[in-house]
């Protein structure tokens, strides 16, 4: 019952936005409206034939030709609006957000997202190995708490993270005003002129280049978002993993994190985070610890819990509203 309940919270999701986006009955797909309207859903959700991308030039949804299933989500039709794109090979947009705005601004924000993360990723890791010199809690913060201990005290808050706003206000300002002025356009879309020395020579080449550093920057966009709750949720340094405190405590985030074994679940009477025995590793999730909260509960056996809500709300009412859902 569990397992099937879960399945149905995200297929029914599922399948009111894809019948929301292609505005066709079941199987809710990218095709002829006519063809495919049922007495539900489709009667009264407008043709996809009549649908366009808006703020971009391209036809969002055509039906003319039928349509090529996505290789990311194969049950799913890829975005028309992907076509002719770097990474449009995978046609990973389920919730067809390519349809809704301009394709040029999506991947200007990707790319820089991308590159950002791929930078704070190590970010995260070097100050548990090696830290800049100086007085004061801005150099022997972890990492979690340094935006508070770096931005200064006082009415000003004039601290060393001044210093790294002016300095990304100032990159911001050079490089997508003049995007903004001259129009932003695909062939633009991330593009500062920098390395491009380093591009190798015909357009095959460079498309894979261009292919590995988007792939690069989503990956670098979860393992961020990743390694920064899971070093709250352990509160030990890197590679932030529950265990003893003490034995991973390294510089940087578990100096100013609570160690694990004296956190314990709010609400609940399980202690969250034991550290005594180690820990046993998520089944769902192989490179991430079980939540200790979910031990002695049908459906533990996956451990999936990889925000450690289980941790954080009583396991009780999580489980009524999930089986309610």
């Amino acid at each position: 019952e569990l397992k099937n309940g879960r399945l149905a919270m995200m297929a029914f999701g599922g399948a009111v936005t894809q019948a929301v986006l292609t505005g066709n009955g079941f199987p809710w797909l990218y095709a002829e409206g006519s063809s495919r309207k049922g007495p539900g859903l489709a009667s009264s959700i407008g043709s996809a034939r009549n649908c366009a991308v808006r703020g971009s030039s391209r036809i969002a949804m055509k039906a003319e030709g039928g349509y090529k299933m996505s290789k990311a989500v194969p049950f799913l039709p890829m975005s028309p609006a992907l076509e002719g794109y770097v990474g449009e090979e995978d046609g990973f947009d389920p919730l067809g957000v390519s349809l809704a705005i301009d394709i040029a601004w999506l991947r200007e924000s990707e790319l820089k997202h991308g590159r950002i993360c791929m930078m704070a990723w190590v970010g995260l890791v070097v100050p548990e190995i090696v830290r800049i010199p100086g007085d004061g809690a801005c150099y022997t913060a972890s990492v979690v708490d340094a935006h508070n201990a770096c931005i200064g005290d006082g009415k000003w808050q004039n601290g060393p993270l001044q210093q790294v706003f002016l300095f990304c206000a100032v990159v911001e300002m050079l490089t997508t005003f003049p995007k903004c002025v001259q129009g932003l356009t695909l062939e633009n879309a991330g593009d500062y002129q920098l390395g491009t020395s380093f591009l190798p020579q015909g357009e095959d080449k460079i498309k894979e280049m261009k292919l590995k550093e988007l792939k690069n920057g989503r990956l670098a966009m979860m393992a961020f978002g990743g390694a920064v709750t899971q070093a709250v949720l352990t509160g030990n340094g890197f590679p932030w993993l529950y265990a003893e405190g003490s034995s991973r405590k390294g510089p940087g985030l578990a100096s100013s994190i609570g160690s694990a074994r004296n956190c314990a679940v709010r609400g609940s009477s399980r202690i969250a985070m034991k550290a005594e025995g180690g820990y046993k590793m998520s089944k769902a999730v192989p490179f991430l610890p079980m939540s200790p909260a979910l031990e002695g509960y049908v459906g533990e056996e996956d451990g999936f819990d990889p925000l450690g809500v289980s941790l954080a709300i009583d396991i009780a009412w999580l489980r009524e509203a999930e089986l309610k859902h």
